[in-house]
């Protein structure tokens, strides 16, 4: 049995979560370890943003068929982890990986108040730190 869970309650340990989300952007990345990637960034309906990737190059046409930007889709059998970057795209220390048992469905559009999910500004301040480190 599948449980709903709010980006923010995603983890690594559980493997019955299912999101319902916004497709905010996708882009093609490239990792040092792995090569050629695709991300996405995800939106939920508390205003949590979280990056999402595909490292399989074997998987990236099935994903850019079934995501598509500013469409909702509820989403399973994904694996979290946890990570501590110095540069992030979100808040949120963890990021969603796609696999070949990930399952997209379409979900209803969520039409209410989405807050927004401010970066802190202790993090703020530390990448400005950072910044003028290599400059």
């Amino acid at each position: 049995m599948l449980n709903d869970v709010k980006l923010a309650r995603v983890g690594p340990n559980r493997h019955d979560s299912r999101i319902t989300v916004k497709v905010l952007k996708i882009w093609d990345t490239i990792h040092v370890d792995t090569g050629e990637g695709l991300s996405f960034l995800f939106l939920d309906d508390e205003g949590t943003k979280m990056h999402a990737l595909v490292e399989r190059k074997d998987q990236h046409r099935r994903f850019r068929r079934l995501l598509h930007e500013e469409e909702w889709k509820t989403i399973s059998g994904f694996q979290v982890r946890t990570f501590t970057p110095w540069i992030r795209l979100t808040k949120q220390r963890k990021e969603i990986f796609l696999t070949s048992e990930t399952q997209v469905d379409d979900a209803d559009a969520f039409d209410g108040f989405i807050p927004l999910d401010l970066i802190p500004f202790g993090d703020v301040t530390l990448w400005s730190s950072c910044w003028n480190c290599l400059s």
